[in-house]
């Protein structure tokens, strides 16, 4: 049999609160960051997380009818296997980086240390949508094989207008500004 894919913030979670959600409850949290849900050593801010759960959870009364309705059962099941799971989230890369413009730009991470079996990706911070940022993200594999690293390459291209000049990587060394050549 095989195993379930772990329930990840930026995968399962995250893409359940609309974009009017996340207006409402800017006062609150932002809840397309993910950094709102953990603490800088990257701990769950369980506090937070059960709060807006009781929100959206059974008997909860967030969204409203008159916004979108409450969230429905499988919903609120994916959010409640992501706590019993320990809230884990993806973790973000370290690489060297490129960005060329042939048309559309070619954003690269090379050289990114990642254990044997994972996936790694460039996407687009949501969260950043007046920007060019972009996330490293490492999904480690359900059944490591060992201890063995390697290294690993990804790309991503995409349209991006003439007058941007530069891209943000959000990598586990903090932003890295990339110049568009």
């Amino acid at each position: 049999m095989m195993a379930n894919r772990p329930i990840r913030y930026q995968i399962h979670i995250r893409p359940l609160f609309s974009a009017m959600d996340r207006e409402h409850m800017s006062f609150f949290i932002d809840l397309w960051d993910t950094s709102a849900f953990y603490t800088a050593d990257g701990k769950p801010k369980m506090d937070i997380i059960n709060k807006i759960y009781n929100h959206v959870g059974p008997g909860g009364d967030m969204p409203p009818v008159t916004h979108g309705g409450l969230w429905p059962q499988e919903w609120q099941n994916l959010y409640k296997r992501w706590i019993d799971e320990g809230c884990q989230k993806l973790e973000l890369g370290k690489g060297t980086y490129s960005a060329r413009r042939l048309g559309d730009v070619l954003l690269s991470a090379q050289d990114v240390t990642v254990p044997e079996g994972s996936q790694l990706w460039l996407e687009r911070d949501n969260a950043c949508a007046a920007d060019y940022t972009y996330n490293l993200y490492i999904e480690a594999p359900i059944n490591p094989t060992g201890k063995t690293e390697i290294k690993s390459t990804t790309e991503d291209v995409g349209e991006v207008p003439d007058n941007i000049k530069t891209i943000v990587i959000l990598s586990s060394d903090g932003p890295q500004t990339v110049t568009i050549t």
